[in-house]
């Protein structure tokens, strides 16, 4: 089963962007999807690198301070109640979108932070 087949096979999820159909010509197959205005995740994850590397200890990372080392770093850089309660309501709908997947067969084999959208609710 393709990628596109699986993707046209799921149900419904607002937490799922929608393959609308797909286009190929001899050379490419185009995915005409769902558009989401926002970023992906990634996006996020490096404007926090950025942001948290005025502490030159982890200004060789790649990836943004992980729990381990917020709990060395100075309060000053602790994530705000806010910031967590967001990201624990991002972290549980992607939950939510794996699990509504996995309960139709469909396993995703390439969750990373750039296949994530988040959508900017004003």
């Amino acid at each position: 089963m393709t990628e596109v087949t699986i993707h046209q096979s799921l149900k419904s999820h607002p937490n799922i962007v929608t393959l609308h159909r797909t286009l190929e010509t001899s050379s490419f197959l185009l995915l005409v999807l769902e558009y989401v205005p926002g970023k992906d995740l990634f996006y996020f994850l490096e404007q926090a690198r950025d942001h948290y590397d005025s502490d030159r200890r982890h200004s060789d990372s790649r990836t943004p301070l992980t729990p381990s080392l917020l709990s060395n770093s100075n309060p000053s850089q602790l994530l705000s109640r806010t910031c967590l309660r967001l990201i624990a309501s991002m972290f549980s709908q992607m939950c939510d979108a794996v699990a509504a997947c996995h309960d139709q067969e469909v396993f995703h084999g390439d969750i990373k932070p750039e296949n994530s959208l988040l959508q900017m609710v004003g």
